[in-house]
């Protein structure tokens, strides 16, 4: 019986990565209208052994897709691939992750076979005999549903909005996985090498409080106000959104949310951050979250625990100047 369903993992260098395994998790949902006979596509150059270990832990079968031009991202030579998947097996949906390569693959495969395209799909509910898909738009403040009528329909689900994590369980004994070589003859586009940042700065990994900045913090300048803040806890660290490391305000390994780090602390404090769902991935599992913003609808609020409608500017002083002198007190 052929597949319905194809989960394109992601890998680089070789190595799958962990978040892919949440596309069997949004294949669990998308078997209340089509039958959870789901595939995962595994590229890489010499991925086999970690291939039959991702079966084996998924329970899924796996078709590894192998070329040398498969050891780094690859989204045109992926999406040729799955074009021609495609054109042998009659896919009801194919799902990538919604990051920079997968949403590359995924318009290249959606423009490959004529299909509709969902990028940013969060979550999803079954209506008669079809899917809507749901995402968010304006930084999470309006919800959108989106129902496709044709087939094939091409998905790129956002990270951690379907559970799927790998159960940790000792591997079956026969996972089922099939190799094939991808001829990469006619692909202009290959990735020669990749470099690794500068990640010695684990500061908010170990982090117990959180002080994140966001857009709303206005200038530069005024992540001085966030880092006085941050001095006066014990174990703290300074944090931002991705709008703030893609200017350079702070660097990347500051990053929390979808394509930068995952924390859980004590305590989050989110300063001026509108709460869009790649940062709240990030963030979601703090204990207490508290989120400073002039928006009272502003998304951040939908997580918060504590919410404060101020501007950060004038908030953080006044709570920095103010915990100074309780801790001055006898």
């Amino acid at each position: 019986m052929s597949p319905s369903i194809l989960l394109v993992a992601e890998t680089i260098d070789n190595q799958i990565s962990p978040t892919s395994a949440e596309l069997s998790g949004l294949a669990e949902r998308l078997a209340a209208t089509a039958p959870d006979r789901a595939i995962f596509l595994v590229p890489g150059s010499d991925i086999d052994e970690q291939a039959r270990t991702f079966a084996a832990w998924t329970g899924r079968p796996v078709l590894v897709a192998k070329s040398p031009a498969f050891r780094y991202p690859n989204p045109e030579l992926l999406a040729d691939a799955v074009v021609a998947l495609a054109g042998e097996t009659a896919f009801d949906y194919i799902c990538f992750l919604h990051t920079a390569a997968g949403c590359q693959a995924a318009a290249g495969t959606a423009a490959g076979t004529g299909a509709a395209c969902v990028s940013g799909v969060s979550g999803l509910r079954a209506a008669d005999d079809n899917i809507i898909f749901q995402r968010s738009l304006f930084n999470g403040k309006l919800a959108m549903e989106i129902k496709v009528e044709t087939r094939p329909v091409v998905l790129t689900a956002l990270p951690g909005a379907f559970d799927g994590k790998l159960p940790g369980l000792e591997p079956a004994a026969r996972p089922d996985i099939t190799v094939r070589a991808i001829d990469d003859a006619s692909v202009a586009y290959q990735p020669l090498a990749i470099s690794t940042a500068d990640d010695t700065d684990a500061a908010i990994d170990k982090a117990d409080i959180i002080i994140a900045a966001g857009r709303g913090i206005g200038s530069q300048e005024n992540l001085a106000l966030v880092h006085r803040l941050a001095r006066l806890f014990p174990n703290a660290a300074v944090a931002a959104s991705r709008p703030l490391c893609d200017l350079k305000w702070l660097p990347y390994s500051r990053q929390v949310g979808a394509t930068g780090k995952t924390v859980s602390p004590k305590l989050y404090l989110a300063c001026g951050i509108s709460g869009a769902q790649q940062h709240l991935y990030g963030m979601k599992d703090a204990q207490w979250i508290v989120a400073v913003n002039t928006d009272p609808r502003a998304a951040i609020f939908s997580v918060a625990d504590f919410c404060i409608v101020a501007d950060v500017t004038t908030f953080l002083p006044i709570l920095a100047d103010l915990y100074e002198q309780k801790k001055g007190q006898p």
